[in-house]
């Protein structure tokens, strides 16, 4: 992987353009918290507030604590307009912040580099780091499932495949899409040494497994008997399941599909059923 450069104007203590930015994403004619402090008197205030305000804002920063009016809020009940006001239910509480904590946490908001949660670029860049982690995973081996079609121009043509002609074969190691992962075995030794692999590759990268959600689902043969799948990460046991849904569909070890037409049918039915 390519080395990036460190990014060391990130270390750096707040400074005074960025002070005026923060205050200037404020939004106005909302409460105060603890300070009663406005925050149309730090748009207003002058450049000198501004001074004594980045000020303040680089000793937090050299110290590294933040004053406990800036972390504690106001709680103010406010009656729902509906039932009878003694209850809590009716009523809902707004927490008031610091006016001047918002400037500051506005001003880290702003030095942070990433993503909003919901946009398309979180999966896409979570694919791509993924992908180079893959890479570096199975660099020397490729453990995977192997498949063999024929394609018509740029459809898959079923019927050609009787025929050994421009037939292709190819290796399956995993399946990714966005942030969901299948990994492809073909033998219990080569699906254990893979999710080995795949650990060491994600200490090697900083990311942490979720076993909790890490099932393992083994597809015997149809003229075999069938045995539950024994696999380990590190040290946790992984849960082994008959039926898994991978992309909405469901995936069932007798690699059959009566499971995902029952469940098609069912949501069919509550379809209908809410009209």
């Amino acid at each position: 992987l390519p080395v990036v450069k460190i990014n060391t104007d990130l270390d750096l203590p707040p400074s005074l353009q960025e002070t005026i930015r923060a205050v200037q994403q404020l939004s106005s004619r909302k409460e105060p918290g603890s300070d009663a402090i406005p925050a149309e008197i730090y748009k207003h205030g002058g450049a000198q507030q501004m001074h004594r305000l980045t000020a303040i804002f680089q000793e937090m920063w050299h110290q590294g604590q933040v004053p406990q009016d800036f972390i504690d809020a106001t709680v103010v009940h406010l009656y729902k307009k509906k039932g009878h006001h003694q209850p809590c239910d009716n009523h809902q509480g707004i927490p008031l912040l610091n006016i001047a904590g918002k400037i500051f946490a506005r001003i880290l908001i702003n030095l942070t580099n990433g993503v909003k949660q919901g946009c398309v670029l979180v999966s896409t860049l979570f694919s791509l780091m993924f992908s180079a982690m893959l890479t570096e995973a199975y660099r020397d081996e490729r453990p995977g499932i192997r498949i063999t079609y024929h394609i018509d121009g740029r459809l898959f043509n079923q019927r050609q495949m009787h025929f050994r002609s421009r037939v292709s074969t190819a290796t399956i190691p995993e399946l990714l899409f966005a942030d969901a992962c299948a990994l492809n075995a073909t033998t219990e030794e080569e699906r254990q040494r893979s999710i080995d692999l795949f650990a060491a590759a994600c200490d090697n990268f900083g990311l942490r497994s979720n076993t909790e959600k890490t099932v393992v689902m083994h597809q015997s043969p149809s003229n075999t008997i069938y045995t539950a799948a024994h696999t380990k990460n590190n040290s946790t046991q992984l849960k082994s399941v008959d039926n898994f849904t991978y992309l909405g569909r469901n995936l069932s070890r007798s690699t059959k599909v009566d499971n995902e037409i029952a469940l098609w049918i069912a949501k069919a039915s509550q379809a209908f059923g809410r009209m």
